[in-house]
This record gives structure tokens, C-alpha cells and sequence, in this order.
């Protein structure tokens, strides 16, 4: 854990097995981390500053993301091919959804209605419901999409396309894809910064 301010550690800060994303919710006070290899997300109370709560999922979980409210967080287990949803105040699991093949990425709508997750090895991405927790539509990217990022008015999503090097925008409405945008090889994550510059990919 670093202080922002002085770019200090302040802690560090021991997890389940082979940490691998983490987030925190806007309602505050805890971060939820993704152990890969211990089908497991830890709760950590951001003023003890320790590990509160390990709450089971699906095998290999990697992605996170919560809700707009932060009442809810949805994780991505790769090898269970599923969705696991908890609810982050009581720490309940809500449900789990099927997914396509090894979901590597996952991002929820600004409204929260939905949840869109990459799933790499079958080329395709779910529009997953949160009202009912079912998946409502698959839609067909490029090939081996990993990571999902959402503009803030929530109209578009971008989903990188780790092995066709290239990024693939969807309706987030109807599942329609835009447009499909070459960024070269190596493209794993994205980020977005801005209303005039979208989306930035990482390599």
C-alpha cells in the first residue's frame, strides 16, 4: 500500500495465492484483490490496512469489477469459465453466471445494468444482465479479447483483441461493433482517460 501524497509504502499487505487485480468500490473503505490460485477475492479494511474477510469464488479468478453504487463486484474466475457476484457490504455471494472460455476482462456499465466480459479463448464477449444475472447476448470480437473499458456516458465499450492486434468498439446497447481499430501486436489493457482521447491501449 502507498501513500498517493508521498509516493511512500505504508504497507504491505499479505493476500491469498498469486494476486492478480484489484479494486476498490466508490463506496470506500475496502479493496477487493483476485487470487488467481487460490479461487479466492481478499477483503482489505482500508484503515487496518489488513486482510478482514476471503470470500470463495470460481477457479482462477483474475478480473474485478464494481458496481457504480459499489454495492456489488463482479469476478471473472478463467478456468470456471464464470461470472461470481458478491454483494460487498455482506460479502454474500449473489451468483454465479457462465460464461464463454477463460473471461479475462470484465466492466460494468456507468448505470450498472450491465456487465460486459472478454472472454479470450472463444473470441467473444458476454453481455452479462445484473438484474437477472444471466448473459443476454455474445457478441464475436477479434481473437483472444482480454481487457473491457467503457466511455462514461456508457454508449461505447472497447475491448482489446490480444492476438489480432486490434480493438474492437461495441454498442454497449445493441452489441454492435463500430468499428474495429489496428493498434500492432502486444495490446493487452486499455484505460480510459478522456471524452476527446478515449481510449488508450497498453502493450
Amino acid at each position: 500500500m502507498l501513500d498517493a501524497g508521498t509516493c511512500r509504502k505504508e504497507a504491505e499487505i499479505r493476500t491469498g495465492k498469486s494476486p492478480a487485480h484489484l479494486v476498490a468500490p466508490a463506496r470506500g473503505g475496502r479493496i477487493f484483490v483476485a487470487n488467481r490460485e487460490g479461487d479466492s477475492v481478499s477483503v482489505i479494511d482500508t484503515e487496518r490496512l489488513s486482510v478482514i474477510a476471503t470470500v470463495a469464488v470460481g477457479k482462477s479468478p483474475f478480473a474485478l469489477a464494481a458496481s457504480p453504487k459499489g454495492d456489488r463486484l463482479y469476478v471473472a474466475n478463467v478456468k470456471s469459465a464464470d461470472v461470481t457476484v458478491i454483494n460487498t457490504t455482506g460479502l454474500q455471494e449473489l451468483g454465479t453466471v457462465r460464461t464463454g472460455k477463460m473471461p479475462y476482462g470484465v466492466a460494468v456499465t456507468p448505470d450498472g445494468t450491465r456487465a460486459l466480459v472478454a472472454n479470450q479463448q472463444s473470441g467473444t464477449v458476454d453481455y452479462l444482465d445484473g438484474e437477472i444475472l444471466e448473459v443476454v447476448q455474445r457478441v464475436t470480437v477479434g481473437r483472444y479479447p482480454e481487457s473491457v473499458a467503457i466511455l462514461p456516458d456508457g454508449r461505447k465499450a472497447y475491448i482489446i483483441n490480444w492476438f489480432s492486434g486490434d480493438i474492437s468498439v461495441l454498442n454497449t446497447e445493441t452489441g454492435e461493433e463500430f468499428t474495429r481499430i489496428d493498434i500492432g501486436d502486444g495490446a493487452r489493457s486499455l484505460a480510459v482517460i478522456a471524452p476527446e482521447n478515449p481510449a488508450a491501449p497498453t502493450n
